[in-house]
């Protein structure tokens, strides 16, 4: 009967395992992180690899650091100097005094080997010293310390980190690929968007009228919670000029030191079609994206009647690339 039971017991756990992994990867963040974590234990920088979604964007502390993108065969070089980056938590001692202790992003993986993800109120309610040792995720996104995951083609990868080291952007800066530069424009097609069609994710129930008795909504997005946050996201994308026009709209607005966004959306041209991108290098510091769009007949909105092209010049501002106009095509 016993044999009977461990024999079950395999059984149960191996398709628990299949439920959560398909041929490309895991489709359970906890299955994820199991294996992650073992691939980071075992120094198996190609299942890591396999694991990641390429370019990996390493972003600063800082919301004006540059972001730099890394390509696979740059992988084990940055993710080694990722492990070894040092960590500062705060931990409260029962007399209320503080005092630090210092791991190494290596170091908290391995001791995390069940990592708990919780959701942004869950994290909020817990004591610090337990949310300094938890995971956060929303949705198709996580993260672990100063690791970023996020769920690509169904599967999760590791998608981004955080780095102290400046050498970092030093070591792996360059003028960047094809998917590189696709990967910004989408990034910068985000960010407008969030001023033209529709505000940052939000809390819809969590709302405050002002003075004019319009509805703003709690903004909710990892590592923006503040005018001043969104700001520098801004400057990693944009040129410092139309940073400015965007910030200088009413659109957010901090209330007891939160971060809102109007409740209103915007609407976008129907007549615009299919679009066709091309990547224009020009030199080593500027890059045009054109996007030309489809125009369709007003009538019908099915038949092209015209086309119109649009040139977004990206160009290297202090070691980061930044677009120098932008507006959305439709």
């Amino acid at each position: 009967m016993k044999k009977y039971a461990i024999l079950l017991t395999f059984v149960v756990v191996m398709l628990l395992s299949l439920t959560a992994c398909d041929d490309n990867g895991f489709t359970d963040i906890n299955d994820f992180w199991a294996h992650y974590r073992q691939a980071v234990i075992s120094q198996d920088f190609e299942a890591l690899a396999a694991m990641t979604n390429f370019p990996l964007r390493s972003y600063g502390m800082r919301y004006t650091d540059p972001i730099v993108y890394i390509n696979e065969d740059e992988f084990e070089s940055a993710f080694t100097q990722f492990l070894a980056q040092e960590l500062f938590l705060i931990y409260i001692c029962e007399d209320g005094e503080f005092t630090d202790i210092i791991l190494t992003n290596y170091e908290f993986i391995v001791r995390n080997e069940v990592l708990v993800f919780l959701g942004h109120d869950e994290r909020a309610a817990l004591h610090v010293n337990d949310r300094q040792l938890s995971g956060s995720i929303e949705g198709d996104w996580a993260r672990g310390y100063d690791d970023i995951f996020e769920v690509v083609d169904g599967v999760w990868k590791l998608t981004a980190f955080f780095s102290l080291r400046s050498n970092i952007a030093e070591t792996f800066s360059h003028m960047p690929t094809d998917t590189e530069i696709e990967a910004l424009y989408q990034q910068a097609v985000e960010a407008m968007s969030w001023f033209r069609w529709e505000p940052m994710p939000h809390d819809s129930e969590d709302t405050v009228l002002n003075e004019y008795g319009f509805v703003y909504l709690r903004v909710i997005f990892d590592g923006i919670s503040s005018l001043a946050s969104l700001e520098a996201y801004l400057h990693t994308i944009f040129t410092a000029d139309i940073v400015a026009d965007l910030m200088g709209t009413a659109l957010y607005r901090e209330f007891d030191g939160v971060l809102f966004a109007l409740g209103t959306s915007g609407s976008w041209d129907r007549t615009r079609g299919d679009e066709v991108h091309e990547i224009i290098r020009d030199g080593d510091q500027r890059v045009i994206y054109r996007v030309t769009v489809d125009v369709l007949d007003l009538d019908t909105l099915e038949e092209v009647v015209d086309t119109v092209t649009y040139d977004f010049v990206l160009t290297l501002v202090d070691g980061n690339w930044l677009f120098s106009n932008f507006h959305m095509t439709r």
